[in-house]
């Protein structure tokens, strides 16, 4: 999913160009934007904008400072597609236009992997895990797929988020909570 070259512009504590960085962020930053929006095509079209605003804006920051910086435009670029997609359902009502389950993003989730040889118990299970994601409010969606898919620490998913570090830490174990909770038969009644 090669979306733009980036400029060979190098971060100043690991040496890491912004493309190097890019090309580790880009399946990390889809995922995020997938279970953000729902929609694939919007998903792409988020990461492939947050990259470009990285890039024009923010190369010359030091690397240490790029995952904050792009995951904070990323979020903002999810937020504004779920507000643009709601502004054309409303327009669409006030014209008396219907929208059709087929219309809907949310009717059919797209999975994240599809492949041929996918078995039919891994994709009930990444079924389930979409569903309880889906079914936490979105604070506390956030704040899992920041610290635990993205990896971002404590203190930087707060600068994402603009929030507390101790709001991150609470929504973060509200997540692990409920998660485990509706996801434990997915592992054979796993629980910790």
């Amino acid at each position: 999913m090669s979306v733009l070259p980036a400029p060979a512009v190098e971060g100043a504590s690991t040496g890491q160009t912004l493309g190097q960085f890019l090309a580790s962020v880009e399946h990390r930053a889809y995922r995020f934007a997938l279970y953000e929006l729902w929609d694939r095509e919007a998903a792409l079209d988020a990461v492939q904008d947050s990259m470009l605003r990285l890039t024009e804006r923010y190369a010359d920051r030091p690397s240490a400072e790029w995952p904050a910086i792009f995951f904070t435009i990323l979020r903002n670029r999810a937020t504004d597609a779920k507000r643009w997609r709601a502004w054309r359902r409303v327009r669409g009502l006030l014209r008396g236009d219907r929208y059709g389950e087929e219309d809907d993003p949310l009717a059919s989730i797209p999975s994240p992997v599809d492949g041929p040889d996918a078995g039919a118990e891994a994709r009930q299970q990444r079924e389930r895990i979409e569903e309880a994601l889906r079914a936490l409010p979105a604070r506390q969606r956030q704040v899992f797929l920041l610290r635990e898919w993205q990896g971002l620490t404590a203190v930087e998913t707060a600068q994402v988020l603009g929030c507390s570090v101790g709001a991150v830490k609470q929504h973060h174990f509200r997540a692990l909570k409920a998660l485990r909770a509706k996801l434990s038969e997915v592992w054979h009644g796993e629980t910790r």
